[in-house]
C-alpha cells in the first residue's frame, strides 16, 4: 500500500518539499494488468498506453481526462536478465530452546500444507543448523545425514520444496540438538557460512536469509546485503547490541518470547516472493517538481537528467519501503504550472517493468492544500529526523539507511500540524529521557528502530493512537513493535487481538502501566485543549 502526504501540491513552491509518498510493490502482481505492447512517448520518453495522452507532457489533460483513463497501472514484460533467487535459507540456532524450534517445525508445515500460501509452496528452502559448525541435512530412506562446511560438494542438492522437508525437520532438529555443539561465539560460523555461500556461487540462488536466534549475537562480523539478511529472535530478554547487530546487516529485525503464529506471520512477510536481487526504480517528473531525497534502503541515487532519478536498492521488503520526497526544481515554473505528475517505473520483479502515472493539482490556497493531509504519514516524515538521532544516541553503527530531514518551520501556516509536530517532539523528549525510567533501554532502542526503519504501517498507527481522540486506549498503550499492557488486567490481550495486527504483546506491572498511561493520556488531553483553544480564538 503505497502513502501520500497530501492529494494536492502546496501553492508556495517553498513548501513543495511536503509533499511525499511511499514506494512499495503490490501484494499480488498478478493483480496489475499485463501489456504485450509498449509504447513511449515521442518527446520525453515516458511509457504510455497507445490511446493515452502521456501524463508528463500534459498533467492537466491526464488529469481532467482521468473518466476515460482505463489503466493507471500497468506491467510490461523486459528481457532484462534479472532472475531472482528462487531461494530460502533458514538459519536455526542451536541455542535456540527444543520447544521452540519444534513449535518452529511445526508451524511452518502447517503452512506448507496450506494450499492458499504460496510463499511456501511455490519456492525451495534451505535448513542450516548454527552451532560451532555450520550444518545442513539430508536424508537416505529413513536416515537423517548432516553435512558439515566446508566438506559439503553439492550445495544445492539441499534445495528442497517446504512440503518435502515437512516429515524430517522436526527429527533433525531433535538430534542437532542432542548431539551437535552449540556455539557461544557464533563468529566464526556465521564467517565460515558467508564465505562457502559465496565460494560456491550460492549467494544468487538465494533470496532472503532468515536467521532464528536465542542469544549472544557476535559484534564483529560484516556482511554485504546480498541476499537480504532478516534476524528473528526467540527469547523473553532482548539486547540493543542485537539491533545494532541488524543495523550492521542492513537487516529487519523482529524479536518475540515464543515462536507462535504472530512469528510466522513476520517471516511471510520478510519473504517477497520472486524480486530481484538488485531492485531499481526510477521516477519521472513533469516541469517544476523533482525528487531529489529519498528515505530507505538504498544503495545507490543518480540523477540521469533534469527530471528522471533512478534509485539501486537493496532490499524492497514491504517492512521497509522506501519515501520519496518532492522539491520544486523551479519557483517560476512551479508557480506556472497547475498540474504536477510523475511516473514510477519499478523494476523489482523478475522479466517485469511496473508502470504507474500519478497526477496531482496544485492547491489555489493554503486551506485547501491543508485539507488534503494525511496528518499521520506527514507526521511520520517530520519525526523521522528526530526518531533517527535518539536512535543514534543508544546504536554504535548509527542508522542503517537514509532517512529524511524537513524544516518544519515551513509549516508555519498550517497551526494544527505544527501543533501535532511540537507536542510530539515534547513526547519523544520525556519518553526518552535518560532520568526517566518509562522504558528498559532495549524496549526504547527496538522501539525507535521499528519507528524510524521498521514496517511503516505500525509507526502511522502508532502516531494516530496518539493524536486520535476517538481511538480508544483504555487498557493498552501501544509502542510499535510493542502492546504494553497491565499483568494485572486478563482481558487486555483479548480485547486488543484481533484490532492491531502483526505486534508484540507484553505484560508489564501495574505500576510501570500506570506511569506510562499517564504520559499517554497527558499528551492526548494537551493536544486536545491546545488545539480547542487555537481554534476557539
Amino acid at each position: 500500500m503505497d502513502f501520500f502526504s497530501s492529494t494536492t501540491f502546496a501553492p508556495n513552491p517553498d513548501q513543495c518539499n511536503f509533499f511525499s509518498f511511499s514506494i512499495n510493490n503490490p501484494s499480488n502482481i498478478n493483480d496489475i494488468p499485463l501489456i504485450k505492447q509498449r509504447f513511449k512517448c515521442e518527446n520525453c520518453n515516458s511509457y504510455i498506453l497507445k490511446e493515452n495522452v502521456c501524463p508528463i507532457c500534459s498533467p492537466e489533460t491526464y488529469f481532467n481526462d482521468q473518466d476515460k483513463i482505463q489503466l493507471n497501472t500497468f506491467n510490461i514484460p523486459v528481457s532484462y536478465d534479472v532472475t531472482p533467487g528462487p531461494a530460502f535459507l533458514f538459519i536455526l540456532d542451536l541455542d535456540l530452546p527444543l520447544n521452540e524450534l519444534i513449535e518452529l517445525s511445526r508451524l511452518l508445515v502447517l503452512e506448507s500444507k496450506n494450499g492458499d500460501c504460496s510463499k511456501f509452496n511455490g519456492n525451495v528452502f534451505y535448513f542450516a543448523f548454527l552451532g560451532n559448525q555450520i550444518s545442513f541435512f539430508s536424508w537416505n530412506g529413513n536416515k537423517i545425514r548432516f553435512s558439515f562446511i566446508p566438506t559439503i560438494f553439492d550445495f544445492r542438492s539441499f534445495a528442497k520444496p517446504l512440503i518435502i522437508y515437512s516429515e524430517w525437520l522436526e527429527k533433525a532438529i531433535i538430534i542437532a540438538k542432542e548431539y551437535l555443539v552449540s556455539a557461544e561465539d557464533k563468529t566464526s560460523s556465521l564467517q565460515e557460512l558467508f564465505k562457502f555461500l559465496k565460494d560456491v556461487d550460492a549467494i544468487t540462488d538465494i533470496q532472503d536469509i532468515l536467521f532464528i536466534f536465542h542469544r549472544n549475537l557476535p559484534k564483529n562480523i560484516k556482511y554485504h546485503f546480498s541476499p537480504r539478511f532478516h534476524l528473528i529472535q526467540i527469547a523473553t530478554h532482548s539486547s540493543k547490541s542485537y539491533i545494532d547487530f541488524a543495523c550492521r546487516f542492513k537487516a529487519t529485525f523482529y524479536a518475540s518470547p515464543h515462536m507462535n503464529k504472530e512469528t510466522i506471520k513476520h517471516i511471510k512477510e520478510c519473504m517477497v516472493e520472486d524480486i530481484v536481487l538488485v531492485p531499481r526504480f526510477y521516477i519521472k517528473t513533469s516541469k517544476g517538481i523533482g525528487f531529489h531525497d529519498f528515505s530507505g534502503p538504498i544503495s545507490k541515487i543518480s540523477h540521469e537528467n533534469n527530471n528522471t532519478v533512478a534509485v539501486e536498492l537493496f532490499s524492497c521488503s514491504p517492512l521497509n519501503p522506501v519515501i520519496a520526497l518532492a522539491t520544486a526544481t523551479n519557483k517560476k515554473l512551479y508557480l506556472s504550472q497547475k498540474f504536477y505528475s510523475f511516473q514510477l517505473v519499478i523494476l523489482s520483479y523478475s522479466g517485469l517493468l511496473m508502470i504507474t502515472n500519478y497526477v496531482f493539482k496544485r492547491a489555489n490556497s493554503i486551506s485547501e492544500w491543508i485539507s488534503s493531509f494525511n496528518k499521520e504519514f506527514l507526521l511520520y516524515t517530520m519525526l523521522q529526523d528526530q526518531g533517527t538521532k535518539l536512535f543514534s544516541s543508544y546504536i554504535n553503527s548509527g542508522e542503517p539507511w537514509l532517512i529524511l530531514f524537513r524544516r518544519p518551520k515551513l509549516l508555519k501556516d498550517c497551526e494544527e500540524i505544527k501543533i501535532c509536530f511540537d507536542l510530539l517532539s515534547k513526547f519523544f523528549e520525556i519518553l526518552f529521557q535518560p532520568t526517566k525510567a518509562f522504558l528498559s533501554e532495549t524496549k526504547k532502542v527496538y522501539f525507535l528502530f521499528e519507528f524510524c526503519f521498521g514496517k511503516l504501517e505500525n509507526s502511522l498507527l502508532f502516531i494516530k493512537y496518539l493524536i486520535d481522540e476517538c481511538m480508544e486506549t483504555s487498557n493498552y498503550i501501544l509502542l510499535p513493535p510493542f502492546i504494553l499492557v497491565n499483568v494485572s488486567d486478563g482481558s487486555a490481550l483479548n480485547d486488543t487481538n484481533d484490532t492491531l495486527g502483526n505486534l508484540i504483546y507484553f505484560k508489564i506491572s501495574e505500576q510501570k502501566f500506570i506511569v506510562l498511561k499517564t504520559l499517554v493520556d497527558s499528551f492526548k488531553k494537551e493536544l486536545h485543549n491546545t488545539l480547542t483553544t487555537r481554534v476557539t480564538k
